[in-house]
């Protein structure tokens, strides 16, 4: 891992990448499929909120205005109590939450839903992690600006600990950074390498079709 100053050269990159991918939202891993349907886009049900919203039959819940309805099958809990699961109208699989597409809702599987965070890079949710650990300690979402002082009502320890993760965090987005460009500058030296080998090909191509042109 390379020294501070060195690694500060590409900043600039940096933080205007933490801009786009933070107002952007998704990055370039994820809009080369942004074809995808991603879990966040579609409307959903979520079996825990409609619970705690005392929204919950004991055997079916409906699920909109239109009158669709899933069956719930409820999961003895090893510490006591029981929580409730949706079973999916198309497989009858358990499912957390049941998404909405077309009109019909069924779970993350029989809509061939992906979430974002699969196809973002190793670097990207390095970030991501980083401005929602910020985001818990009221810091600037911001990577690498000062974190500030510790929260109200917040354990030392817990403090000291978030912030770590923060840094540890922030320097694997850096470590994959300069990866990146490690991997550019090869790729590049590699095409020249190609370049000049298939230029020189061609080069002795022309030079003996010169020699057979000139002894005929």
């Amino acid at each position: 891992m390379g020294n501070v100053s060195n690694r500060s050269l590409n900043r600039r990159f940096l933080d205007d990448f933490d801009t786009q991918t933070k107002c952007g939202g998704e990055g370039v891993a994820v809009t080369a499929v942004s074809q995808r349907r991603f879990a966040h886009r579609l409307q959903s049900v979520d079996v825990n909120g409609m619970y705690s919203a005392g929204a919950l039959a004991r055997d079916s819940c409906r699920l909109d205005a239109s009158g669709q309805s899933a069956r719930i099958e409820w999961q003895e809990c090893t510490l006591g109590g029981s929580r409730p699961w949706f079973l999916c109208p198309e497989c009858g699989r358990r499912a957390g939450k049941l998404y909405e597409l077309d009109g019909a809702y069924a779970c993350r599987i029989c809509h061939h839903v992906v979430y974002r965070s699969q196809y973002r890079s190793p670097g990207e949710r390095a970030a991501d992690r980083a401005r929602r650990l910020r985001s818990r300690l009221g810091a600037s979402p911001q990577l690498w600006s000062p974190i500030g002082e510790k929260p109200p009502r917040m354990h030392l320890s817990t403090f000291r600990r978030l912030r770590q993760q923060i840094h540890e965090a922030e320097e694997q987005f850096l470590d994959w950074i300069e990866e990146v460009n490690r991997q550019q500058t090869h790729d590049a030296l590699l095409l020249e390498k190609r370049i000049t080998h298939v230029q020189q090909l061609v080069a002795d191509l022309m030079a003996r079709w010169h020699e057979v042109d000139g002894g005929s």
